[in-house]
């Protein structure tokens, strides 16, 4: 709405261009945003990897698992950070700042996550100094 409000503002105020040709070059702005966004849906789609990073994809089966909030958010946050093999390693610290929630609900969302059988976790060590790294999270697919 807003958008469409600028543009007939824009419109209306120019002096430079007929209105006709704004009109064409704001519709022509339009479509290729939109084209290319259904470009990279379909690419996203077919390797099942996200364009870019500015959004993923979860399946509408997570609303039947009964999470809590704070949970939903965990694995949202854990989906956006993942691979290809679904597989990710941020620090307690990144996934309490990123899902806005403090650090003694961290472990019990992704406890609640274990349990219910959307999430594996891997320990990590340091091999040198056998100093413990941040665990590895693995997403499993809904079934």
């Amino acid at each position: 709405m807003i958008v469409l409000f600028v543009a007939l503002f824009f419109i209306i105020e120019s002096n430079t261009k007929s209105n006709k040709d704004i009109v064409s070059t704001f519709n022509f702005n339009f479509e290729k945003q939109y084209l290319k966004l259904r470009k990279d849906l379909l690419f996203m789609i077919r390797n099942q990897k996200r364009p870019s990073g500015r959004f993923f994809l979860i399946d509408n089966k997570i609303f039947e698992y009964g999470l809590l909030p704070k949970e939903l958010a965990v694995y949202c946050y854990l989906i956006k950070c993942s691979d290809k093999k679904q597989q990710s390693f941020p620090s307690r610290k990144n996934i309490k700042k990123n899902c806005n929630i403090s650090l003694p609900v961290v472990d019990p969302a992704i406890k609640g996550l274990v349990d219910k059988g959307l999430l594996e976790i891997t320990h990590r060590y340091d091999p040198d100094t056998g100093n413990k790294r941040s665990n590895l999270y693995t997403v499993t697919n809904l079934l």
